[in-house]
């Protein structure tokens, strides 16, 4: 299935790029992750646990009310 690429998108995956070279010194390879972790030495998928952190910190941040946070 392609998703369709929008101008929000396209620079999102610019930026990860971007980052990935300053994280790491190199652009990314096929097969490395879009999302990686930016505390590892080499490329490496985002814990479950770290996203889940991460996003709920963003979520109380914005002012989401906890009933949708935990729905």
């Amino acid at each position: 299935m392609k998703i369709p690429k929008n101008p929000q998108m396209d620079a999102l995956l610019k930026a990860q790029r971007r980052d990935f070279k300053k994280t790491f010194g190199r652009y990314p390879k096929p097969g490395d992750p879009v999302f990686s972790d930016p505390e590892a030495d080499t490329p490496q998928p985002i814990k479950p646990e770290k996203m889940e952190a991460d996003m709920l910190a963003v979520m109380k941040a914005a002012g989401t009310p906890a009933v949708i946070i935990y729905a």
